[in-house]
């Protein structure tokens, strides 16, 4: 069984640790999902490769049960949105890093807008700002599943600034517009 204070690692380590081909990967998979070290990578992976090891282990049974456990593991992968719903066990074979990294609570927050950056993002969920189905979750590796209503906590709306650049003034002058437009509790006034 095991202690608690000793838990098991849920990942596994690359074979070998100086591989530059790898390393350049890894640096900007990290850049542009915004994770603190590459361990959220492997973790990542460990993941994708569990989904991989249950369709491959499902494709060698027969009959029932079969159907069975492949219907059980594309349902559990359709609610993740790694897959369609009337996909294959082939298709979970082809699933590749950056989908589950797509369905990452940090990524889905700045795909939708929440945040003006990755990063930002990551600390809006850290600090508590954010919910999910009126839960607030604060792990920023946090899987979401496709039917999860991503909001501001109660309270919480963040002045969101859009950078736009102006091509008829210089292209060193750059301006800041701030977009009010996120959460606004106040009703407007309608013009008479």
């Amino acid at each position: 069984m095991g202690l608690v204070r000793k838990q098991r690692r849920k990942y596994e380590t690359p074979n070998h640790p100086w591989q530059a081909q790898r390393i350049e990967e890894e640096r900007k998979i990290i850049e542009e999902y915004g994770l603190t070290n590459k361990k959220q990578i492997w973790k990542n992976a460990s993941i994708l490769r569990n989904f991989r090891k249950q369709a491959r282990e499902i494709t060698k049974l027969r009959g029932e049960k079969k159907d069975s456990n492949s219907k059980i593991l594309i349902q559990k992968l359709n609610r993740l949105n790694l897959v369609k719903t009337g996909s294959k066990l082939s298709d979970i074979l082809n699933l590749q890093l950056r989908d589950v990294l797509e369905r990452r609570l940090q990524t889905v927050v700045y795909k939708k807008n929440l945040s003006n950056s990755i990063k930002q993002a990551r600390q809006f969920i850290l600090h508590k700002k954010i919910s999910v189905n009126g839960k607030i979750i604060s792990s920023p590796s946090y899987l979401i599943n496709e039917k999860d209503k991503i909001e501001y906590k109660n309270g919480f709306s963040p002045v969101l600034t859009t950078v736009v650049e102006s091509k008829t003034k210089n292209t060193d002058e750059v301006e800041v517009k701030e977009n009010l437009s996120v959460k606004s509790t106040e009703t407007p006034e309608v013009a008479k």
